[in-house]
């Protein structure tokens, strides 16, 4: 027996397609469900198909609220809230952070610094520095 490599690509497309045509049935398919489903349907067969597997996609909303998350889902949702503080606050620029500098309603204001407390106090006004 002489194959080649038309046939025995084609073999392993049938053997691929019986599988999902088997996973497919396995999910509660309603119709007939085989190889020549993937290989030789019509657009009204995809689309009955296709509108099959939506629908048996997890929803979105299906993750209950008391659900434990993980570590990295924690950890993402820790740097989007930081995200969205940072991208709230009007941007200052480099110079301005490191002498603690800031907008703040409709005037910059500059926080003086205990320097013994190593925090923050007051801060004070800088008249005249009005957008």
């Amino acid at each position: 027996m002489n194959l080649n490599l038309e046939d025995a690509t084609f073999e392993i497309l049938v053997d691929q397609t019986v599988a999902m045509a088997m996973y497919v049935q396995g999910l509660g398919y309603p119709g007939e469900i085989g190889y020549q489903t993937f290989l030789y349907s019509s657009v009204k067969e995809w689309r009955k198909l296709l509108m099959f597997l939506i629908e048996k996609l997890p929803k979105e909303n299906t993750q209950a609220a008391d659900e434990p998350v993980g570590a990295g889902v924690m950890l993402g949702r820790m740097i989007a809230a930081e995200l969205e503080q940072c991208l709230s606050s009007p941007w200052t620029p480099g110079f301005c952070k490191k002498d603690s500098v800031a907008w703040k309603g409709q005037e910059w204001w500059l926080e003086v610094r205990d320097i013994m407390a190593g925090g923050v106090g007051n801060g004070c006004c800088l008249q005249g520095m009005r957008k």
